[in-house]
């Protein structure tokens, strides 16, 4: 299959990280990490979450026999007993020496992309979901390139960041990546602290709506076709973002009380919503982002949610050659997004 450009990404801080876009609403930066705002059942369980490492003479032995997480690091996980029983169980019967130590403090998402960087490339929780961070030799520009599969041309088989012009000799694993929004971010590590999810950056926002009562609703509203937004569509655009809220209610509350057909969306002007403007407009459903001095870009898996392995391909000296994230072996969730 020909291999298709989705557009590019610069990686200035030498980190690459490649996660789930819809949840950098929670990226914490180098601050700790807070629970998710608006799912309660999360919040709880968030809130009672440590960070803890495994220490001592056997302690890479003893974190990869655990099974539970990459390196030595467990992250978001409660004190509880079934945490220090499977601990002693890896260690019952053996000489191993290894302790787990809680963290001080919880650890930044920086610092945890950081770390699994060090490690020649790993991957790390947000809230209990894979991300992965790399090291790369340079800032870039880097360009990212895909391959459909053979069975479906919608889906892709493989996405890459091509990291240099050599020849791949072999492959091996880093980690994988969990999705649950349908989309994937492709990001340098200290860009990430500039990512403003929700908060309109102009004040405005749209709203979107769509389904088999649309077109009644558009009328009932009226609200006219989106422009230049790839998709079939109602709604409104560039609205001071309180008459955005408001819109978005009262169509609400229409779906709900006449049970309408309608699947709705309040769009605030972020860096999210850019990135999934260029997405919704695009062939290779993909957008790029521009934050500092680092050029960022978000794209649809096309399996919808699931968990997917990415790899780095190296040359016969051991150079990175690719970054390659790997669809069509994955475990997925459902099909579509």
């Amino acid at each position: 299959m020909a291999r298709v450009t989705l557009g590019r990404i610069t990686v200035p801080s030498g980190v690459l990280v490649i996660g789930d876009m819809g949840y950098l609403g929670d990226w914490s930066g180098d601050g700790p990490p807070l629970p998710p705002v608006g799912f309660p059942e999360v919040e709880e369980t968030a809130a009672k979450a440590k960070d803890w490492r495994v220490a001592g003479r056997d302690a890479e032995v003893v974190a990869t026999k655990l099974e539970l997480q990459s390196l030595r690091y467990l992250y978001d996980l409660p004190d509880e007993p079934r945490l220090h029983e499977l601990f002693a169980a890896v260690l019952d019967g053996t000489d191993l020496e290894a302790e787990l130590v809680q963290e001080p403090e919880r650890v930044p998402h920086r610092e945890r992309a950081r770390r699994a960087a060090a490690a020649g490339g790993a991957d790390f929780l947000l809230h209990g979901v894979p991300f992965v961070a790399i090291p790369v030799r340079s800032a870039g520009p880097f360009a990212v390139t895909g391959v459909k599969t053979r069975d479906d041309p919608y889906c892709w088989s493989s996405v890459q960041v091509e990291l240099s012009d050599g020849r791949a000799a072999s492959t091996r694993g880093v980690g994988w990546v969990g999705v649950d929004w349908a989309r994937l971010v492709l990001a340098d590590l200290d860009a990430l602290s500039s990512w403003v999810h929700e908060d309109p950056l102009d004040g405005r926002a749209d709203v979107a709506f769509w389904g088999t009562d649309a077109a009644e609703a558009a009328k009932h509203f009226g609200a006219a076709k989106l422009e230049n937004e790839g998709e079939d569509a109602f709604g409104w655009s560039d609205l001071p973002v309180d008459d955005a809220a408001d819109r978005y209610v009262e169509l609400e509350a229409w779906k709900d009380e006449g049970d309408h057909k309608l699947a709705l969306d309040f769009r605030p002007h972020s860096h999210h919503y850019e990135v999934m403007r260029q997405v919704r407009g695009s062939e290779t459903e993909s957008g790029a982002l521009r934050l500092g001095d680092a050029e960022l870009l978000g794209f649809m898996t096309t399996w919808g949610d699931g968990a997917f392995d990415v790899e780095l391909a190296v040359d016969d000296d051991g150079r990175s050659v690719a970054v390659r994230i790997v669809f069509d072996r994955c475990a997925t969730v459902d099909r579509g997004g």
